[in-house]
This record gives structure tokens, C-alpha cells and sequence, in this order.
């Protein structure tokens, strides 16, 4: 991307700032009230509202049959039907959408599936599907896109399983919205076709963990609906869902304290699938107690016999069980995260992980990749091996300098094999970099790619090779992000991290007013963790216009100092 385009973009930004001002303005002048207040704008979007207001993302005023602002600007006004759960219409949507695809070609039995010997998916039993199975279905067909415009109420059989209104309410929202802003593939949304199923089919065999789960995903629901209240973007049917969220989280945590000295418990997926919701959770909630969930999820791997046992322990099985690769697949992105916030040795990166290129090489010539990774973040498998390398790398030099004087010989010598790393680390990034120009499977994860790529070498010249924030390969770098960021899309997920990346090298007004407009923008789709990226980056700028040293404007050192530990994603 040439500073050209990247200056254009930025010209097209500031005009469509400019053109939402003039729009307030004359809104405001032909009402005769007063120009609002400079100030961070707010969602206002609420979910009865008409199509034109949500369109705008501005709080409709709910008139019927027209609104206000509609008839003032002669709109038509048009509100979406409430529509009804129904599953006979999930049913037959579902068998149309699967009797158009064409057969596999295999020559397995017919209940075999592309997952060995598990059962066919839910989809492909639509018709002798009960009331939850088409609950699951639905909310397959649930898209982020179309939520806003045909909201469907929660179905009545769910009261059998959430008879309290805020519990069914909190589920609804987690399952129809919430879990689509945590992936960026929401065709197959792993944590609704192999995640909830876990405590809403339960074996019996840890009922504490199911539980456990179940609280989890509420307290994600509940989370995500508190964030939308305080925006003004969501009607307020449930009082205090921020306090709601955080008793459904200590709930959680306490069972799955009880469960973690119980084996069969333990060993169980429903435990590890807790753990991720609650972090999942904490990283949308921006908070500061993530540790504990981790090192329960860290536990229970270890009782297990390690990540590789889990997946390839059974020698019956010719694949592992996609609850499985799905819970420890993210769980090892959970641990790149946290070695970024708080520049700690990566858990994942810290043992063996000769599993990890398994899963790409398991049906070779059959055309089948897994690809779970790239569908939670959009983000190559390869290069998040080569991420989670790097952070290592760094935590390794961060404590040697912490450790020993670099003026001591003592310093050389520990530091030479580091180097060596460096080099060899240096080398695998720019082979990625040939390799994987084209050949993505999608747009989405090639951009979310090319973005941690930069963010990656970014790092890598500046911990490692100590290259001063004006280096023009670190500003181009940091250029590159913005970019890309900017073309993302509504699939913003993840992409928080090279963003702040970026711009902790920025030093040009015009570029940190890009980074705020980005932010701005990503704010409809993230929860608490976007205030948390906006305050940090404001930070970092502040300490670098007051000269102070590198390592006091690094993110790690602000969240220290700030309270603010987070596990940021």
C-alpha cells in the first residue's frame, strides 16, 4: 500500500466524518436545538427500531406507524416483522440448503462423516431434529448481518431449560448475536454446533462442568447485552446485566473450582469448553482476572496427558473429535494473546507442538484442510506458529535483560544463542511472506494475515533487533496495518492487536487521527475490549510526546501501571 492511497483513504474517512457532522447540524437546526456537545459518539442503535434508523446506526424514537425522523425527512419508514421461532421452516430451509450440495465422494458408510467416526452434524439430521437441535440450527443460520433486521424472539420450549426470563434471555442473545463477534467465519460457528451442545446434551459424567459451561455462555451473553445497554444500543429488558454477568462468572468459576479434583470431571471436554467461555468472556468484558480460567484450562490439558494425547490419543479414531480440536485449537490462541499482554513465555509455544502440522497433512490428496484456527481469527495456521515463536523469543530477551547487566560478558554470551533465534525466526517470516502473497482461502484471512505479519516483524526489529521507532521498515510496516484495518470489513475480530502494534511506533498527528477513526469504527462490533484498545493507544502517544523510554510506552508496561492487565485479543 503506497502513502498515496493510504493518504486517500484518509481524505475518504475525514469527509465521511465531515458529511455525519453536516447531517447533525442541519438535523439539529431545523429542530432548533443546540449542536451536541464534542464528545466520543455512542451507538444509539436499539433493536425495534425502523430500517432506516438502524441503517444510520442512530436510536429511532419508536412512533408508529412512522417515526420522527422518517417523516422529517420523508423516508419511508419501515419496521421489521417480529418474527416467531419456527422450526418447520428451519427444518425445510436446512434440507434445501444440503440437498442442493453435491455428495462427497467417499466410500465410507453412510452415517460416517468428513470427521471419521463421530456422528453426522445436526444439519444433516434435520428431520428427526427435537426442539434444542433446531434451536442450534436456527442460530446457525443466525448471521451478525441480518440479526438487527429480523430479530426473532426465544423459542417458548426454552423455558423448560431457562425458566428465569434474564437467564433465557442472556442464552437467546449469546447464541443469535453474541458468538457472532468472536469469530470471523459465522458459516460454521464452532462454538454453536459443537460447543453449547456440550451442556445442552450432557452425558452425565461432569455435570459441574456442564453447568460451569452453561453459566459461561451466560455470562458472555450477559456481557455483550450490558455493553449494547450503556451504548444505547439494545432495549433494556434485563436490569443490570453487567451484574448479572459477573455472578454468572464467579458461579462458573466456583463450580469449575470443585471440578478440577474430581478426574472425571477434569478429563472432561465440558471443563475445558468453561474455561474458554469464561475467557472469551473476560477478553470481551476487559478483565483483569483472566489468570485463573487460564491455569484451570492449563490443568486440565496437563491431567490429560498434553495437547496431543487429547487429539491423537484414541488410535480408533482417524480424526480428532471436532469438540476437541475446536477447544484446544482456541485455547492455544488464548495463550498468544496472553504472552502479548504481558510478555510471559506463550504456554502453547513452550513445549512440543508437533501436532500443530498434523492437522494439515491428515487426508493427503483429499483436498480437506482443518481449518478451525483461521475460522476463529483469520489468521494463517502457519504464521500463528511463527507468532507464538516470536513471543517466546521476546519473553526469552526480556528476562535476560531483566537478569543481567548488558555491560556484563556474562550478558554476551546468554545473548548469542538468542540471536541465532532471531535470525532463523527473521528468516521463517520473510519465507511466509513469499510463500503466502496468494493462495488464500478467503479475503478476510488473507488481510487478517498480512496484518499480523507486520505486526509480528514490527516486534521482531523492535524487542529483538532494537530498532528505533522512526526506522523506516517499522513505520512502513506500521502504514501496511492501518491499510489494512481500514479494509477489513465488518470482520474485525482480532485485529486489535496490530492495530495497537502499529500504533505504538506512530508519531504523524494525521495517522493517529486514522487510528482513532478505525477504532471508532471497530467499536460496533467489539464489546469493553475496544475501550480498553482506545485508552491504551492514547497512553502510549501521551508517554512518547513526553520522550519517555521505550520500554515505559510499551503496552506492557501502561497495563501494569494502569491496572489494566487485560487479556486483550
Amino acid at each position: 500500500m503506497t502513502s498515496h492511497s493510504l493518504c486517500f483513504r484518509t481524505i475518504l474517512l475525514y469527509l465521511s466524518q465531515f458529511l455525519q457532522v453536516l447531517f447533525e447540524m442541519t438535523r439539529a437546526s431545523e429542530s432548533g436545538s443546540e449542536l451536541p456537545t464534542a464528545g466520543p459518539s455512542k451507538a444509539t442503535r436499539t433493536k425495534n427500531g425502523c430500517l432506516i434508523c438502524r441503517s444510520r446506526r442512530i436510536k429511532c424514537d419508536l412512533d408508529k406507524p412512522e417515526c420522527k425522523r422518517c417523516i422529517t425527512y420523508g423516508a419511508e419508514c419501515v419496521y421489521p416483522e417480529k418474527k416467531t421461532f419456527d422450526p418447520t421452516a428451519i427444518t425445510e430451509a436446512l434440507q434445501r440448503r444440503h440437498a442442493s450440495q453435491n455428495p462427497p465422494t467417499t466410500t465410507s458408510p453412510p452415517q460416517a462423516s468428513e470427521y471419521g467416526n463421530t456422528p453426522i452434524p445436526a444439519h444433516a439430521r434435520a428431520s428427526k431434529m427435537n426442539d434444542i437441535e433446531l434451536l442450534l440450527a436456527f442460530c446457525q443460520k443466525t448471521r451478525l448481518g441480518t440479526f438487527w433486521s429480523n430479530p426473532v424472539e426465544p423459542p417458548d420450549f426454552l423455558r423448560v431449560m431457562f425458566p428465569e426470563d434474564q437467564d433465557l434471555r442472556c442464552f437467546h442473545h449469546c447464541l443469535t448475536y453474541t458468538l457472532s463477534i468472536v469469530v470471523v467465519d459465522e458459516e460454521r460457528n464452532p462454538w454453536i454446533e459443537h460447543i453449547a451442545p456440550l451442556f445442552l446434551f450432557p452425558t452425565g459424567t461432569a455435570p459441574l462442568s456442564s453447568t460451569a459451561l452453561k453459566l459461561a455462555m451466560l455470562g458472555m451473553g450477559a456481557t455483550h447485552l450490558s455493553y449494547l445497554q450503556e451504548r444505547g444500543g439494545t432495549d433494556k429488558k434485563i436490569e443490570q446485566p453487567r451484574a448479572l454477568s459477573l455472578r454468572y462468572r464467579s458461579d462458573a468459576l466456583k463450580l469449575l473450582r470443585q471440578a478440577k479434583s474430581i478426574p472425571s470431571e477434569l478429563a472432561d471436554d465440558a471443563f475445558l469448553g468453561a474455561c474458554s467461555i469464561v475467557l472469551q468472556t473476560d477478553i470481551l468484558a476487559a478483565s483483569r482476572n483472566w489468570r485463573e480460567a487460564l491455569r484451570l484450562g492449563v490443568l486440565s490439558i496437563s491431567h490429560r496427558g498434553g495437547i496431543e494425547a487429547i487429539l491423537f490419543g484414541d488410535t480408533k479414531a482417524l480424526f480428532p473429535l471436532p469438540v476437541r480440536l475446536c477447544l484446544v485449537e482456541f485455547f492455544v490462541l488464548l495463550t498468544l494473546f496472553a504472552a502479548l499482554s504481558t510478555g510471559e513465555t506463550c504456554l502453547a509455544a513452550s513445549s512440543s507442538m508437533s501436532w500443530w502440522p498434523r492437522l494439515d497433512v491428515l487426508i493427503p490428496g483429499a483436498g480437506f484442510r482443518w481449518t478451525f484456527i483461521e475460522s476463529f481469527c483469520g489468521i494463517d495456521r502457519t504464521l500463528l506458529r511463527l507468532s507464538m515463536d516470536l513471543t517466546d523469543l521476546i519473553a526469552n530477551t526480556l528476562d535476560l535483560r531483566k537478569c543481567i547487566d548488558p555491560s556484563a560478558t556474562a550478558y554476551a554470551d546468554k545473548l548469542s544463542p538468542l540471536d541465532q533465534r532471531t535470525d532463523t525466526l527473521s528468516n521463517a517470516l520473510h519465507s511466509w511472506k513469499v510463500e503466502h502473497s496468494v493462495g488464500f482461502r478467503d479475503q478476510r484471512i488473507e488481510k487478517g494475515s498480512q496484518a499480523f505479519w507486520h505486526a509480528g516483524y514490527i516486534l521482531l526489529l523492535r524487542d529483538l533487533r532494537g530498532r528505533p521507532r522512526d526506522d523506516p521498515e517499522v513505520q512502513q510496516g506500521a502504514a501496511e496495518i492501518l491499510a489494512l484495518c481500514y479494509d477489513v470489513g465488518d470482520k474485525i475480530e482480532y485485529m486489535n492487536w496490530p492495530l495497537v502494534i502499529a500504533s505504538s511506533v506512530l508519531t504523524n498527528p494525521e495517522q493517529r487521527d486514522t487510528v482513532r477513526g478505525i477504532l471508532k469504527a471497530f467499536a460496533y462490533q467489539c464489546c469493553y475490549e475496544i475501550e480498553v484498545a482506545q485508552m491504551l493507544v492514547e497512553e502510549m502517544w501521551k508517554r512518547i510526546d513526553e520522550s519517555l523510554d521505550d520500554e515505559a510506552c510499551c503496552w506492557r508496561e501502561i497495563f501494569v501501571e494502569m491496572g489494566y492487565p487485560v487479556l486483550f485479543a
